[in-house]
């Protein structure tokens, strides 16, 4: 997430929906005051740079996350020995979790809302959306990269849906990207874009907070993950009826159907 107060505006981070490619791009239009949090970690291997509101934020984070970084700075540690960038990253989180949930890079409108209603009410709030059809398949390859034993994307919905227990907590909050723009079910932001039109809507967006954002620019932070070329293969009726349950106030709204 991004609140701007240079550019007045608030970026709502969707998952899965180039959210921390827009934030990378986007850093280097940050005021000094300006807050963002999360994608840190890509802002800075990207050579972005931390403003001084991100500086303060982290000194001040919860925990050890503050001190190492601390260290980082007055005793000059050396970067090569330390995954500083994460550490940044982690540290900036940790310091708004008290106010933003529990993933503050992905906070709820109505968190956000809470947490700034001046700027709330002031600035041009913005998101984007995506087929929930693309979206889930992409948000299960990103949350079990790391798993030594693989599990379906059958058991996957399933525990975002809670028919099945999740001990490992691959399901993040919110499971569905709907409540980062909407409250009590309905869109409260002031553009929604679609990822499937990024660049058509990304020009809607630079009209309004008057930054120039083209698609071309943007990096592929998180594009090493593999997944199949043949989506349709991960849908049989039982996991297409999963997607509609889970995303039901999205087909609705957005008018999604099935890509494949």
């Amino acid at each position: 997430m991004i609140i701007s107060h240079k550019h007045k505006f608030i970026f709502l981070h969707s998952r899965k929906c180039a959210g921390s490619s827009m934030e990378v791009v986007l850093n280097k239009h940050l005021g000094p005051n300006d807050i963002q949090i999360g994608s840190w970690t890509e802002t800075l291997r990207g050579g972005g740079k931390m403003n001084k509101k991100a500086i303060i934020d982290t000194f001040l984070a919860p925990s050890s996350w503050g001190s190492l970084f601390k260290n980082l700075v007055v005793n000059k540690i050396s970067r090569g020995q330390i995954n500083y960038p994460r550490v940044v990253n982690t540290s900036i989180k940790r310091r708004y979790q008290n106010k933003l949930g529990t993933n503050p890079a992905c906070p709820t409108a109505d968190l956000v809302m809470q947490f700034d209603s001046k700027s709330w009410n002031d600035y041009f709030k913005f998101a984007f959306v995506r087929n929930p059809f693309d979206f889930e398949i992409s948000d299960y390859f990103w949350r079990t990269r790391e798993l030594t034993q693989k599990i379906s994307f059958k058991k996957f919905l399933k525990k975002k849906l809670k028919i099945l227990d999740d001990p490992d907590n691959l399901v993040p909050f919110p499971p569905t990207n709907w409540p980062i723009y909407s409250i009590d079910n309905k869109v409260v932001l002031d553009y929604v874009g679609f990822f499937e039109e990024l660049n058509d809507h990304l020009s809607l967006v630079s009209k309004r907070i008057g930054i120039k954002l083209d698609i071309n620019t943007f990096p592929k932070v998180k594009s090493n993950i593999k997944k199949p070329l043949n989506f349709s293969e991960l849908y049989d009726d039982e996991c297409k009826e999963m997607v509609y349950a889970l995303h039901k106030y999205e087909f609705k709204y957005f008018e999604y159907t099935y890509p494949y």
